[in-house]
């Protein structure tokens, strides 16, 4: 939903394995720790956080991409990773920002597999 009103609040950590994008969130975000490869980040771990917000590429998905989905070991495979994170930590909000080719079939419902107990 849009809104004029800027979302408040404190970034507790991010997961980037691109040595160029990981430095700006540093920049930004300097208290911030890098949690890094987010396919082998052991959630149990991680500070539990009340909105998560983040994307995969979007080749898999994208028309102009091959369709190869969002099937663990594709480029759009990443949601896997991602799902494992949200089912962990139960955030209260979960953003996703891709194409618009997520929202259309044959993509399996990226909701399914994750067991939310909220």
């Amino acid at each position: 939903m849009p809104s004029n009103t800027p979302l408040v609040g404190d970034t507790v950590w991010f997961s980037e394995i691109n040595t160029s994008v990981a430095q700006v969130f540093s920049h930004n975000w300097s208290d911030a720790p890098n949690l890094g490869d987010i396919s082998v980040i052991d959630w149990s771990t991680v500070p539990p956080v009340e909105i998560v917000i983040s994307g995969f590429p979007c080749q898999g998905v994208s028309i102009v991409g091959k369709g190869a989905g969002i099937a663990p070991g594709t480029r759009s495979g990443l949601w896997s990773c991602m799902a494992r994170a949200i089912e962990e930590l139960q955030p209260a909000c979960v953003v996703i920002e891709n194409v618009r080719g997520c929202s259309r079939p044959p993509l399996p419902d990226p909701r399914r597999g994750i067991k939310w107990t909220r």
